[in-house]
């Protein structure tokens, strides 16, 4: 489907989940309420999400990439769904888990009544998850989808503030610029307004040409606008 053009489904697959894995679904929420929360209360919820949508489309990526080049089977159907090839929030989840293990490698998991380091932890489901991809056995298509995110998950915890500010730098310099071009677009129309002006007062009205005219109503609106905007 996302060949036919339905691209949104590379976002939204991670917010939706298989009705017949009620388990996996408790398991997911809870790793990403217990570990997501350090997180979002570190970055604020927007950033937050930001993060969990990208660790999402980064797995699915690597899914349908690998299944393009023919290493893993096409869609499958599941119950509730119609011919999907992947659902679920494990790929986010464990972006979430492997930015935790390098943000905060204090943190304690606790496997089976057994508590154990964050990093050890994730090494241990990360070495479980290439392990079936390679053999292509259990779920391989979602362990694909897995290992993608806790790769991002990793990379993001070392170099994701120095991305953001890039990013932000990038974006208030294209603001910046956005308004220093309106600001000259602004300068120009008042230069050329203002010749029109002089020439009505000179010739008058009769003998505007019809881009002067135009000229004279869009700087008019403009400043109708201007006035409207500061009203409200």
């Amino acid at each position: 489907l996302v060949l036919q053009g339905e691209v949104w489904r590379l976002f939204t697959f991670t917010y939706v989940h298989s009705q017949d894995t009620l388990l996996h679904l408790i398991f997911n929420m809870l790793v990403l309420y217990l570990a997501g929360i350090n997180l979002e209360r570190l970055w604020g919820p927007k950033r937050f999400f930001v993060f969990y949508t990208l660790a999402g489309f980064v797995g699915v990526s690597l899914y349908f990439a690998l299944t393009v080049v023919g290493w893993l089977p096409r869609g499958v159907s599941i119950p509730g769904f119609d011919d999907v090839g992947l659902v679920g929030a494990s790929g986010g989840v464990l972006a979430v888990l492997g930015c935790c293990a390098v943000l905060f490698p204090a943190m304690q998991v606790i496997l089976y009544f057994f508590p154990i380091p964050i990093r050890l932890f994730t090494l241990l489901y990360g070495l479980y998850y290439a392990y079936n991809l390679f053999t292509r056995g259990g779920n391989a298509g979602g362990d694909a989808c897995h290992l993608a995110g806790l790769a991002f998950g990793i990379a993001w915890g070392y170099r994701g503030q120095m991305w953001l500010l890039r990013w932000e730098q990038w974006r208030e310099g294209a603001q910046r610029r956005s308004r220093q071009a309106k600001q000259q677009e602004l300068h120009d129309l008042e230069r050329e307004v203002d010749a029109i002006l002089e020439k009505v007062h000179r010739e008058g009205m009769g003998r505007l040409t019809r881009r002067e005219k135009q000229m004279l109503e869009t700087a008019t609106r403009m400043r109708q606008e201007g006035e409207r905007r500061n009203r409200l």
